[in-house]
C-alpha cells in the first residue's frame, strides 16, 4: 500500500513558515556577531528583510527569539542513553549528559541566557518548548534508571523519581557554572560533573 502524500501547505502558511526560517537565521547570526545583548529587534528584523513589526508577530521580545532559535536546535537531540546498558553506571550516566554538555558548549555566550530564561522566563510558547525538552531529558534519566533497575544493575525498590530530579538538579548546577568558566574546556566540565555525580552514583548503586 502506497504511503499517503501529504497536501501542501497553503501559501499563506508556506509564507510565514519562511518568515519564521528568516527571522531565526538572521537573530542567529547577528546574536553570534554582535552578542546578545547588543543586538536589537530592528537589526534583526532588517537583516531578515522582514517588517518591524512583522518580528513580534512571532516573538514578544528579543528573550523570545533567543528561545525561537533554540526550538530547533533542541528537537534535534540525539537520545541521552541508548536502549542497551553497557559500561559502569557512572560512565553511563556521564556519556549520555555529555551530548548535553556539547550542545550547550557549541555557543556558550548565547547558551547562558537560555539557561537562565529557563527559570525565570517562561510565558512564551518557544520557552515552553524548550522547557518541554528539558522535561523531556529529566524523563530519560529516569527511564535510564528504570532499565537499570530492570536489569539489576542497582537495587530494586528505590525511588527512582526523586533519583531522577537529584541528578539532573546536579547536572543543571554544573553546566550553569562550566558555561561562565573562563577559558571553558569539555574535558574539565565533564570532569567536574563526574566529581559530583560519583557520590549520588554511589548511593543508588549500594546494596540495600
Amino acid at each position: 500500500m502506497k504511503k499517503a502524500i501529504a497536501p501542501p501547505l497553503p501559501l499563506r502558511e508556506r509564507n510565514k513558515l519562511r518568515k519564521e526560517q528568516l527571522i531565526r537565521e538572521a537573530a542567529r547570526r547577528l546574536f553570534m556577531e554582535k552578542g546578545y545583548e547588543a543586538t536589537t529587534l530592528r537589526e534583526i528584523a532588517e537583516a531578515a528583510d522582514v517588517g518591524f513589526g512583522t518580528v513580534f508577530s512571532y516573538a514578544h521580545d528579543k528573550a523570545g527569539l533567543l528561545a525561537m532559535v533554540y526550538v530547533e536546535e533542541l528537537k534535534a537531540l540525539p537520545p541521552l542513553f541508548g536502549r542497551t546498558s553497557n559500561g559502569e553506571v557512572l560512565d553511563q550516566l556521564i556519556g549520555g549528559l555529555t551530548h548535553l554538555y556539547r550542545f550547550w558548549g557549541k555557543a556558550p555566550s548565547l547558551g547562558i541566557h537560555v539557561l537562565k530564561q529557563m527559570e525565570f522566563y517562561t510565558d512564551t510558547p518557544h520557552m515552553q518548548t524548550i522547557l518541554a525538552r528539558r522535561a523531556h531529558a529529566r524523563g530519560e534519566v529516569r527511564d535510564w534508571l528504570r532499565r537499570l533497575e530492570a536489569s539489576g544493575d542497582i537495587p530494586a525498590g528505590q525511588d527512582l523519581e526523586n533519583a531522577a530530579d537529584t541528578l539532573f538538579a546536579i547536572y543543571t548546577s554544573a553546566v550553569r557554572d562550566w558555561m561562565v568558566t573562563p577559558r571553558r574546556s569539555l574535558k574539565d566540565g565533564l570532569a567536574r560533573l563526574r566529581s559530583l555525580m560519583e557520590l549520588a552514583v554511589r548511593g543508588l548503586i549500594a546494596p540495600r
